[in-house]
């Protein structure tokens, strides 16, 4: 029984309208977005990151006011497994819900209320920034998440792989290329006050 409640028997939630704010999303020259999500019956707000530069495209989650937070591969039909692993019991006290082995949470349940209510037009979203990725993955150093400028390498000094999946996390894809191609080390801080927005980099 707890195996179909946590999602490991082969549910799959479809996201039609996701397609849709996609589209629009490439219309625009856009790769990310981000909107909030207040859970149909259960008192919560999500704020939901959606990343189309990554391969699979991702949706992460981030719980408003908490510390929760988890991701979902979208398969190219924009469908996602909806597997929650050791997150499912955190999600349930999220929700001030309790395990109940004859009525269990199905977490498929719970996103298919999500999937009827994904905005569908680009301007119902707002852009993202470093600080509005969720820490779903271990980055490096992952407490500054302010953006602060760009190391430029030289002969002898090269970029981590660690600084470069922090890059594609926060910054994306574009970022990532150029920085691994040149060379190129993003600079972070924990300070909110260093924050300023991120150009992709010119080597001088």
């Amino acid at each position: 029984m707890w195996r179909c409640a946590r999602g490991e028997n082969g549910e799959v939630v479809s996201l039609p309208r996701l397609r849709t704010l996609h589209a629009q999303m490439r219309a625009a020259g856009e790769t990310r977005c981000r909107f909030t999500w207040p859970t149909r019956r259960h008192g919560r707000e999500f704020s939901v990151v959606f990343l189309t530069d990554l391969r699979p495209m991702v949706l992460l989650f981030g719980l408003c006011g908490g510390q929760l937070a988890f991701e979902f591969d979208v398969d190219a039909d924009y469908s996602f497994r909806p597997f929650l692993g050791e997150k499912y019991s955190a999600l349930l006290d999220a929700l001030g819900l309790r395990p109940d082995r004859e009525d269990p949470f199905r977490p498929s349940a719970f996103f298919q209320d999500f999937a009827d209510v994904i905005p569908v037009a680009l301007a119902s979203t707002r852009p993202v920034t470093p600080r509005d990725v969720p820490r779903t993955r271990q980055i490096e150093d992952a407490e500054k998440i302010y953006f602060i400028g760009w190391r430029y390498h030289g002969a002898g000094s090269h970029v981590s792989f660690a600084n470069l999946e922090k890059t594609r996390v926060l910054l994306g894809e574009e970022f990532h290329h150029r920085c691994r191609d040149g060379n190129i080390s993003s600079c972070w801080s924990d300070d909110p006050h260093a924050d300023h927005p991120a150009q992709p980099p010119q080597r001088p």
